[in-house]
């Protein structure tokens, strides 16, 4: 059993943030495409394997049971018989088909999922048209995730630029969330990602000591504003 601060992602997950339903899906997204910047094919993607942490009021989300998952380019394991979240191109494949690992065959179970919650919760209507593309039998047709998350990333005041950088760098993105940069600072380390990541690392090598000295020094300011006084 989880707590809520760490817990599977499923439809009651998603009942106790009635209000930030669209923040639990996006973080999923923006996981599943840091895995696949990977180059890793997940290949069973349900919501059992899909775990939530919540730090400073921002999730995180990491997948978990990776025995279906897959290099690209690579051979997905061919799965037969009745399994309805993985694609169709893998469930009605005959002993003789090689089914090559694709990363929509994640955006595929991924999208079934989001669908099957629909039928217990409210997801945002602007996530209809993503969640029918992605259940497209022809592989070829279901989008990819940079779009989706370039108009979806949260908050909403981030920049044109700053978005690019998130697609490309969505771990460093994340630990800039969870430390509680926001706003113009987050805009500011996301157009300073060298800068913003050397500085982390000096301070998380740091004892607590050491940096209860740096926040008496800079007034007490918060862990985040600290790196961003360092980048500036």
């Amino acid at each position: 059993m989880f707590s809520k601060s760490c817990q599977c992602v499923s439809p009651d997950t998603l009942k106790s943030y009635p209000h930030r339903t669209d923040e639990v899906i996006v973080a999923v997204a923006l996981e599943l495409h840091r895995l696949h910047l990977l180059k890793m094919q997940h290949g069973d993607i349900k919501f059992d394997n899909i775990i939530i942490t919540e730090k400073n009021g921002v999730f995180d989300v990491k997948f978990i049971d990776f025995g279906f998952a897959y290099n690209i380019p690579g051979l997905a394991r061919i799965i037969t018989g009745k399994c309805e979240y993985f694609p169709p191109e893998r469930t009605e494949a005959t002993d003789q088909t090689q089914v090559v690992a694709q990363f929509n065959q994640d955006i595929y179970s991924f999208g079934f999922m989001l669908e099957f919650a629909k039928k217990i919760i409210k997801i945002p209507e602007k996530f209809n048209d993503f969640i029918k593309a992605t259940q497209n039998k022809n592989p070829t047709l279901r989008p990819g995730l940079q779009f989706f998350l370039y108009k979806n990333l949260l908050p909403t005041t981030l920049n044109n630029r700053s978005r690019n950088v998130i697609i490309k760098r969505p771990d460093s993105y994340q630990t800039m969330r969870v430390i509680g940069l926001t706003g113009d600072d987050l805009n500011h380390a996301l157009n300073h990602v060298p800068q913003f990541e050397s500085c982390y690392q000096k301070l998380t090598e740091l004892n607590l000591s050491q940096q209860a000295c740096i926040h008496k020094v800079l007034n007490n300011s918060p862990y985040a504003q600290v790196i961003n006084i360092l980048i500036a």
